[in-house]
């Protein structure tokens, strides 16, 4: 069926359940948006649980959790597994099973959890890359915020409290704008909370750029330092891995920027009902990015934590010996070995 936006503009979104069946055809399962958008939704929820399920694990079982960096890379990873594992059925549940009415409301839902997801990301990475920056540069003031335990919970107050906030104002406007019962203030107040969204995640990106220029200019001084300096190289690999992390900040947080801010304009200019299409793809595939971020930020804590890494290590080396020996491939247990660095290996 062709569906078509014939809205009077005087009236937003007048017939609403005109609008659910044209939000639902977008990106069915009949259509290829639909194919390729469940693909994707499936691989990101795949990949994203198994990496933070990882870090968590890892983290938990090593207990390196002493540095404000760890404990919020701790909490970003359990907030980031607990939406992961949310988002894609409330997506799914979305496009494939919710029909008439409840499709519009669903759909706020998840831009709610998109939203959430993205905006504490946002904020935790910044805590990070201003926790390294510190470490980096000001290594007292960096010891001080370490032995200060409240500073952590100030930073995650505030990451949840703007990032509910940020996650309702959304699912507000696009309600207020299919059902008009919400009071004008209460727009007025969640718009300006969604704008703050936007400017969060601005601020972030132009932050990130800053450390990247200002770590490129220390480029050099960098490849100077020697592998007997323990301290420089401590400072060398905290700065490798805010370069690291600053990177994965700017490719995961320009498209979203991009589609949050073409949906405020297209909001402002009161022309959603020429443009519902435009918007949903936006919001649908440029949020992809977010739960990319998150897989990619576990990723980046694994390989850059030596304890992380010889915690993996040791827990493969020792199935793989576990196969081996159950095919049959070590020699006989009586056997004992007379080579000396054998002998030594196996304490």
């Amino acid at each position: 069926m062709n569906l078509k936006m014939n809205f009077n503009s005087s009236k937003i979104f007048e017939n609403n359940d005109f609008v659910c069946d044209y939000l639902l055809s977008l990106s069915h399962i009949s259509t290829l948006n639909g194919k390729l958008d469940l693909t994707a939704y499936v691989v990101m929820f795949v990949f994203a649980t198994a990496a933070n399920v990882i870090l968590i694990h890892s983290m938990i079982k090593t207990k390196e959790t002493r540095t404000n960096t760890a404990k919020l890379f701790l909490v970003m990873a359990i907030t980031d597994l607990t939406i992961c594992i949310i988002l894609p059925f409330v997506h799914e549940f979305n496009i494939h099973f919710d029909t008439g009415k409840y499709t519009c409301t669903t759909y706020g839902v998840e831009q709610f959890f998109i939203c959430f997801l993205g905006c504490s990301s946002t904020i935790f990475t910044f805590f990070i890359t201003l926790d390294r920056f510190l470490f980096i540069r000001k290594s007292q003031w960096h010891q001080q915020m370490n032995d200060t335990y409240p500073i952590v919970m100030i930073m995650l107050v505030f990451t949840y409290i703007v990032s509910t906030g940020t996650g309702i104002a959304i699912f507000m406007l696009i309600y207020r704008h299919l059902h008009e019962q919400i009071s004008k203030p209460s727009v007025v107040f969640f718009s300006a909370l969604l704008v703050l969204y936007v400017f969060v995640l601005i601020a972030e990106l132009t932050i990130n750029i800053s450390l990247i220029v200002y770590i490129r200019k220390q480029a050099k001084q960098l490849r100077n330092i020697t592998n007997c300096q323990t301290s420089n190289n401590r400072h060398k690999k905290a700065t490798k891995t805010v370069l690291m992390i600053s990177f994965i900040q700017i490719i995961t947080t320009l498209p979203p920027v991009h589609a949050f801010i073409n949906v405020i304009i297209v909001f402002a200019r009161e022309e959603h009902d020429k443009h519902m299409s435009r918007i949903y793809y936006m919001t649908t595939w440029l949020n992809i990015p977010i739960i990319l971020s998150s897989l990619m930020n576990a990723i980046v804590f694994v390989h850059r934590n030596d304890k992380l890494k010889t915690f993996y290590k040791q827990k493969i080396s020792k199935h793989k010996a576990a196969l081996i020996s159950w095919t049959g491939g070590l020699s006989e247990p009586d056997s004992v070995p007379t080579d000396n660095s054998t002998a030594l290996n196996e304490l």
